[in-house]
């Protein structure tokens, strides 16, 4: 289902959490992350179990690869802030009944996405 993040994003700016980038993530998968020109490099180290509807995709056929860079995943909405404020968001978060998940981190480099959890895929930004 859909999900409003307002409530969160508000908490979070109350709790002055610095939030550095939000990245919703409809239209684009999981790709979108590397659509900010920045030439970094967003390591995704763990993910969460995709729901049944993207188990399904894999069943019939559909590539990891594409699935990647054409849907969601699992994840709805990123929140990047600085690495020493992961715990907190999380907290926050799930005070206000959001499931966050710290999926890795960012750092200097080519402007991609590098998915461990499916033995380092690497996707460009979305189109290329």
């Amino acid at each position: 289902p859909t999900r409003s993040y307002v409530e969160l994003v508000e908490a979070l700016l109350e709790a002055e959490v610095e939030i550095l980038e939000i990245v919703p993530v409809t239209g684009g998968g999981v790709a979108k992350l590397a659509a900010h020109p920045r030439p970094v490099t967003y390591r995704i180290k763990q993910w969460v179990e995709p729901p049944p509807i993207f188990q399904f995709m894999r069943s019939i056929g559909v590539s990891i690869m594409d699935c990647l860079k054409t849907l969601n995943w699992g994840i709805g909405f990123y929140l990047l802030v600085p690495q020493q404020s992961a715990d907190r968001v999380i907290a926050i978060g799930r005070r206000f009944g959001y499931e966050i998940c710290h999926l890795g981190h960012v750092e200097s480099g080519e402007r991609k996405v590098i998915f461990e959890p499916e033995g380092g895929i690497e996707l460009g930004p979305p189109g290329s």
